[in-house]
């Protein structure tokens, strides 16, 4: 289950496209995972304050170390396009 979706981050303000946001939500959700031992992971519904943390760890990962705007990323034979 995502803790985010398109959808959702896009009427957040988010504007990676459809596929980085897929890799980039998928890292988000990994990460709260280990930080909350994965006590998320069996709720039946999102949580808005969960959804927002994930909005705000897809949005850093949105930039790369230059401050440009990744627009896609691929994860085999990592690729990125800004």
């Amino acid at each position: 289950m995502q803790y985010l979706s398109y959808a959702d981050y896009q009427s957040m303000g988010g504007t990676a496209s459809n596929t980085a946001f897929t890799l980039l939500e998928y890292k988000a959700r990994m990460m709260i995972n280990k930080i909350t031992r994965q006590r998320l992971v069996n709720d039946s519904a999102v949580q808005e304050p969960v959804k927002m943390l994930t909005y705000a760890l897809v949005d850093i990962h949105t930039t790369d170390q230059n401050g440009k705007t990744i627009t896609s990323e691929s994860s085999g034979s990592y690729s990125v396009s800004y």
